[in-house]
Formats: structure tokens, sequence, C-alpha cells
């Protein structure tokens, strides 16, 4: 899985909070864009990427549309997209008070917009992306560890339409069978619940 990076300035060194714990991420949360990674801003930067270089905000990856990812921070830095909470409702944040959940999160900004549903090749390159960070950092695949942005900021219409069981799913199923690869499942075109559902119908072979 090929990531380009595009490191910006904005963000903390470590995962150091207020009293000297270091903090191990063990929280995927998932953003949408609200723009795209093309060639946008002076004619140089993309949207996402011209945020995350002029503004105080950052994520460390986004995916893009044809399933390009970028990284923009370093998953052993803190990345500044969770750190205002709004009523949160994701269990591991409302346990932890209010400590910063910039220390222990990952996010992944998603190109498109909150209003339209991401395509098939970002729900397929987000899973595969979730499985990598969550076997790196042995952060169970569930519901209750990926979470959406508006569970930590609830005034926020983010990510949008996006499934996130829908990309936990996914990532399970790689998960289970390591040697999967979206690209190599057969009836390419169909619905990916189907082709998954097709190659499990075959014995798991393609």
């Amino acid at each position: 899985m090929e990531i380009i990076k595009k490191l910006v300035p904005n963000f903390t060194k470590g995962r150091l909070d207020r009293i000297g714990k270091v903090w191990k991420p063990d929280i995927i949360v998932i953003h949408i864009g609200e723009g795209n990674l093309g060639a946008i801003y002076k004619k140089t930067f993309g949207q996402i990427y011209s945020t995350f270089v002029h503004e105080e905000y950052s994520s460390h990856f986004a995916v893009g549309e044809d399933g390009k990812i970028e990284q923009y921070v370093e998953e052993t830095n803190t990345a500044w997209g969770n750190g205002i909470m709004d009523r949160p409702s994701a269990e591991l944040i409302r346990q932890r008070g209010n400590l910063n959940p910039n220390l222990y999160t990952i996010s992944i900004e998603h190109e498109g917009y909150a209003s339209k549903d991401i395509t098939l090749k970002q729900y397929e390159t987000t899973a595969q992306l979730v499985k990598e960070i969550c076997k790196r950092w042995s952060i169970p695949i569930d519901r209750r560890h990926i979470i959406r942005h508006n569970e930590i900021r609830k005034s926020k219409n983010c990510p949008g339409k996006i499934d996130v069981g829908r990309i936990i799913d996914l990532a399970n199923f790689t998960a289970r069978i390591p040697t999967a690869s979206f690209a190599l499942l057969p009836d390419a075109g169909l619905p990916w619940f189907i082709r998954i559902f097709n190659s499990i119908s075959r014995g798991g072979k393609w």
C-alpha cells in the first residue's frame, strides 16, 4: 500500500500529556475533508493539504477518491484534528474526561463532501489502511475503537455520509484473510459486499 508523505508543520511532537504520560493511539477517527486532494490552492496544494499547512489543524492521513493515500503527520506524533470536545458520545472518549483526544487518536480524512458518500475505492483503501494501523498499534478493529468525528464533537456533521461500520467490516475481512486484496477479488464492478460474498462462496480463493 503506497502512502505519499506530505508532512505539515501543524502537529505536536510525540504524545505526551500535561502530567508527563506518553499515550499510545487506540482510537481511529474517520473524517470527511470537505475538499479535494488535487491541485487547487494556488495551483500547488490540494484544499485538505493547504488547510493543514496554513491553519492550526491537521490529520494523520487523507484518502483520495481514487484511493491515493497522503500522510500529513507521523502516527507517533499528535495531530490537531480531534481536540475540541462537544457532548462526546464515544465510550472511550467519555471515559477519559477532559483529556485531549488528539493524544490517543489517529485521524483519517477523506476527499469529498459531507453531503455525498465516498467512493468504493475510498472504502476499500481506508479499510486496508485501518487494518494496517490497527496491526501496528494493537487496536481492535471494532466500533468502539473506530469512530466518527461527531462522536467527539456532536456539533460537527463529520464524516457526513461515510459508513464507519462498512469500513470496519472490510478491514476485518482483510485481517482474517491476510492475503486478501480487493484488487484481486472477482466480479469487479459489483458492490463490495457481493464481491466478498461471492469470494467466500468459492472457498475464499481467487
